[in-house]
């Protein structure tokens, strides 16, 4: 056991922010990487499940329940994302999170866990998820290791049903199969509604304001980005920005991404997201453009 990481929040102990981060491919080649890295987020950081994002955005500033005489250097908070649902998630980043005391968020392509494994790299083909090197003839989790991530602890989430960005045009058709019958889809396979949600793509136009409304309407909670930034108490939940990582990446690298490096690189990016929700009236991301300049 590499030790328990500081798990949690409560009014008491409410973190100043949340960093979270997106993972792809997490092939067992990478573990030792994947290692150091959840080694260092275990030293600063406190892991981060769906009701501990609720206390944080119940309580508009961070430490107003603190009581006398308590410490204000509570740690942030760290969100551990995966995209695409890969068979790997379950095999080689599960434990690991888990080794370390964390728990982490799945987002799954809600047409991949039901699939036959030999159609399932021609779906990933046709639908834009880069497939590892090594992959084998089954690609994505199925149904049973959805289950036991969720009864580990562990968030499952919605990626679309078909790994779709929202960029072009978008109607009222494509809202529905990607994200209304993709949630009661992943909620059939869980028994229980899923309630976050990570956006494919990111660039600011797959970010569509017509999206970002349906998925309030359909029940998500929550929505994440890949354009970093902290988050903070008052950032819209439907547009939460994650740091996108890679489990193999030179260390250094990954140190300058999660400390800051890449909040400054798409403080563009998101200026122009909001930019484009101002326009059409849309939900924008409240505060996220003042992160870059943190």
């Amino acid at each position: 056991m590499a030790g328990a990481s500081d798990t949690g929040v409560s009014p008491e102990r409410l973190p100043n922010y949340i960093r979270a981060v997106a993972y792809h491919h997490t092939e067992r080649t990478m573990a030792a990487s994947l290692r150091r890295q959840l080694e260092y987020f275990r030293r600063r950081y406190r892991g981060l499940v769906e009701e501990d994002l609720d206390t944080f955005f119940a309580n508009e500033k961070p430490g107003k329940s603190q009581k006398p005489g308590q410490s204000r250097r509570e740690k942030p908070g760290m969100i551990i994302s995966f995209d695409d649902g890969l068979v790997d998630h379950y095999k080689v980043a599960a434990p690991l999170l888990e080794e370390y005391g964390f728990r982490g968020w799945f987002f799954v392509p809600t047409a991949l866990p039901p699939m036959a494994a030999a159609e399932q790299r021609a779906f990933c083909e046709a639908n834009g998820l880069f497939l590892p090197p090594d992959s084998g003839e089954r690609i994505g989790m199925n149904r049973e290791e959805l289950l036991d991530l969720a009864r580990r602890g562990h968030v499952i989430g919605c990626h679309t049903m078909n790994h779709r960005r929202f960029s072009g045009f978008v109607d009222a058709g494509l809202l529905d199969r990607e994200l209304k019958f993709a949630r009661l889809a992943l909620g059939a396979i869980l028994g229980a509604m899923p309630r976050s949600f990570a956006w494919v793509g990111g660039e600011p136009d797959t970010y569509h304001p017509l999206a970002q409304e349906a998925l309030g309407r359909e029940g998500f909670s929550y929505a994440f980005t890949t354009m970093s930034a902290k988050i903070r108490p008052r950032a819209d939940p439907l547009m939460l920005h994650r740091t996108v990582l890679d489990a193999d990446m030179p260390y250094p690298l990954f140190l300058a991404k999660v400390e800051g490096f890449s909040d400054l690189t798409h403080l563009g990016r998101r200026r122009a997201l909001e930019a484009r929700l101002a326009r059409s009236g849309g939900r924008a991301s409240r505060g996220s453009s003042a992160e870059g300049k943190a």
